[in-house]
């Protein structure tokens, strides 16, 4: 709390990502809000999943750069979850399911808000994804790994925004949301999967794939040491060896 307070009265006139300058009463109330979200719980408005069409949609991070920059129409996940739900089939229901990182810090408003729309429901975040993924009829995803998961499992994927994985034939990629109906039961009834697409897709990736762990250099404040971290340097020889094939 003392940190906090020499931050914000200090940089309270400026934006920093995340709660490094908030207003420490702020804080305060964010974690007693989370603490009751905690102690309340979420499983009241879980639904089981059932033997049933449906079609799969795993909430984002936010904020996140996959719904702020990637795909900046399609950010509000309530309104696009509406938009997704009444562009189904009848008979489908939509899956949500929570992302991990999430837990607890969305308001119990939020989840209501979406089991107001007659043919959603909220599945337990504890249950795996690729488990729904499995007996889903289709995935949609705004940029999520998600739908890279699905494409794997050879399973049909809509995306709402800009994703590596959209250069896949059979991935689509929807830019007019009028069209979400037909699109839906273009990927439901006719879907096309090309299983040595996929093979050379997932080859290529690891062509040009390195380790390199990010997150240890995310936080780190000595230049010096971030210079010298042994995958930024990888990563920088693989940058320098694209760009000498592009030219030559």
């Amino acid at each position: 709390m003392i940190t906090l307070l020499k931050n914000y009265t200090k940089n309270k006139g400026i934006f920093f990502y995340g709660m490094t300058n908030i207003n420490p009463l702020l804080f305060i109330l964010y974690k007693l809000k989370y603490r009751y979200r905690m102690w309340r719980g979420l499983s009241h408005l879980y639904s089981t999943p059932e033997e049933e069409d449906y079609v799969f949609y795993p909430l984002h991070f936010e904020p996140e750069i996959t719904t702020l920059v990637l795909s900046p129409f399609y950010f509000d996940q309530v309104a696009l979850i509406r938009q997704i739900a009444r562009s189904l089939p009848l008979h489908f229901k939509l899956y949500i399911k929570e992302h991990p990182a999430m837990i607890y810090h969305r308001s119990t408003s939020y989840y209501k808000e979406l089991l107001k729309i007659p043919n959603v429901k909220l599945v337990d975040y504890n249950i795996k994804s690729v488990e729904l993924i499995k007996k889903s009829k289709l995935i949609t995803t705004i940029s999520g790994t998600a739908g890279l998961e699905a494409s794997l499992l050879a399973k049909p994927v809509i995306t709402f925004g800009n994703i590596f994985y959209n250069s896949l034939s059979f991935v689509k990629r929807i830019h007019d949301i009028e069209t979400l109906p037909e699109l839906i039961n273009k990927q439901i009834e006719y879907f096309n999967y090309d299983e040595k697409e996929m093979v050379n897709f997932v080859a290529a990736i690891f062509k040009d794939a390195i380790p390199f762990n990010f997150v240890s250099i995310w936080y780190e404040g000595d230049l010096q040491k971030i210079k010298g971290n042994k995958g930024v340097l990888l990563l920088c020889d693989k940058l320098m060896e694209k760009i000498n094939t592009k030219h030559g």
